[in-house]
């Protein structure tokens, strides 16, 4: 039907018999990149756009909590750090950034110079 079908698992060291958390993403395009937190509580990820989207598992769902936004075009990549819980992106227009949790809870891009020889 041309829909796009997006589903990202939530993994964790689970008993066989135990179904995993699902985050449906159904209604949207497919995803880019993703990267867990360090516990695992949390997901962002590149809905194929200019932005990351954070969602947290708040008990059996997932909510979206933040939106990375920042870039010029498309994210390409995403790793958050499980021991700094910064998170490093980067997209097309040959940006990448270190995102920083503030105090307040938002988060703070920093612009990566990148230099190409």
């Amino acid at each position: 039907s041309g829909q796009n079908l997006c589903v990202v698992v939530f993994c964790k060291t689970l008993p066989i018999a135990t179904m995993p958390d699902v985050l449906d993403l159904c209604d949207q395009v497919p995803i880019a990149c993703h990267a867990w937190n360090g516990n695992r509580t949390q997901i962002a990820l590149s809905p194929n756009s200019t932005e990351v989207n954070i969602y947290e598992k708040v008990g059996s769902s997932f909510e979206l909590k933040h939106v990375l936004k920042g870039h010029g075009q498309r994210v390409r990549g995403v790793d958050w750090a499980p021991k700094s819980n910064q998170i490093v992106t980067c997209g097309d227009d040959r940006n990448a950034y270190v995102w920083t949790k503030q105090d307040d809870g938002t988060w703070k891009p920093m612009l990566v110079l990148l230099r190409i020889n």
